[in-house]
This record gives structure tokens, C-alpha cells and sequence, in this order.
């Protein structure tokens, strides 16, 4: 029958996307700076494989910022513990509230925040010592005329018993988003919890 095709179809495609997203992980994990993984170690007791570029903006403050740029596009990453419930409106406010302090263009009073009138996609997983709340979207700057898409995962670690907020920003016009998108899964699932 179509619909067991389909299902076979869509279990070949996960596993193909997997083992890109592990590929991936074991490119990231040589290139991530020294300076980064030391600071995931000792604020967030997680570590974390990202491509080479990716450089602290700020980690005086309670949130990491860490920003990538390309010829043509611009990638931010930001992480921070959280604390409230787990709910999808929690994350998304706490994404919100840390983007807007950390995230403008150069126009004064501009600000980047979830797009409302776009649509969210959600999963949760429990893989690799960890659960997972995962939300991809798009963005909007408020006070500007930009846009992209972005990533959020809310780890809990059963380990460290904490939950960090991990939020991955695109913004690459009239760029096809697809490699991006998958460099950022990579990072994502990378961020594990370190056993002590």
C-alpha cells in the first residue's frame, strides 16, 4: 500500500538526515575553539561542537552569545540556563526577552522577536542522556526590515538536573537556507551534558 511506502520513505529519509547531522557533529567538534568549549564546560556543565568562525560576543553576562558571519549570511547562537516550566509559551517568551536585550540591527530601538504570525514546529525527544524541547520558526526585527529562521532547544539534563535554552538565528536573504539549517541541527544535538 502508498501509505507503508510512505512510512518507509520517511524512516530512510530520518535515518539519511542522522547520520548527516553525526557527520557533521564529528567536523564541528575539531573545529570548535578552545575558548568555547571551555566556557560550555564550566558555566553549563555541556559540551558543544560548532563549526569553525563561531566567536563570544559576550559572556560577561548570564547568557552566551556566540555569532558566526559568512560572506553571506550572519548566525547567532544563544544560551542560557532556564528556569521557568517547560511550557512552549515559557520558551518562547524567555527567547524573546534574551533576543531583544542581545540581538538588534543598527537601528536604534530595533530588536529581533519570534514572528507571531508564522507558524511553529515543535517536537520533544529523549535521546542521549537528555530531553529535548525543540521549536523551529521564524524571526522578525522589530524597528527593521529583517528576517530569518530560527532553532531552539531546551535541554534538561537529568545529569546536571538544569535545563539551558539554546536558540540558533539565521539571517541569509535571498541565500537557500537548507545547509544552514542543517549545520545548526548539528549543533544542537551536540550540546550534551558532560558525566563527572
Amino acid at each position: 500500500p502508498i501509505s507503508l511506502k510512505k512510512t518507509k520513505i520517511k524512516k530512510l529519509a530520518s535515518i539519511i538526515k542522522e547520520n548527516e547531522i553525526q557527520k557533521r557533529i564529528n567536523v564541528f567538534t575539531k573545529q570548535t575553539s578552545e575558548s568555547l568549549k571551555k566556557y560550555m564546560i564550566n558555566k553549563f556543565q555541556h559540551q558543544i561542537s560548532a563549526p569553525a568562525g563561531f566567536l563570544i560576543v559576550d559572556s560577561i553576562r548570564e547568557v552566551l552569545n556566540l555569532r558566526r558571519d559568512t560572506k553571506k549570511s550572519t548566525q547567532r547562537i544563544l544560551i542560557s540556563t532556564f528556569e521557568s516550566d517547560p511550557t512552549i509559551e515559557n520558551i518562547i517568551l524567555e527567547q524573546n526577552k534574551i533576543s531583544k536585550k542581545y540581538i538588534s540591527s543598527t537601528l536604534e530601538g530595533s530588536f529581533v522577536c519570534v514572528e507571531e504570525r508564522a507558524t511553529l514546529y515543535v517536537d520533544s525527544l529523549q535521546e542521549d542522556g537528555k530531553k529535548t524541547i525543540n521549536i523551529k520558526g521564524l524571526w522578525t526585527m522589530k524597528g527593521d526590515f529583517m528576517g530569518g529562521a530560527f532553532l531552539s532547544s531546551l535541554i534538561f539534563s537529568p545529569i546536571t538536573q538544569s535545563q539551558i535554552l539554546v536558540t540558533f538565528y539565521l539571517y541569509a536573504p535571498g541565500e537557500k537556507k537548507a545547509e544552514h539549517l542543517m549545520n545548526a541541527d548539528a549543533i544542537l544535538k551536540s550540546i550534551t551534558p558532560i558525566n563527572n
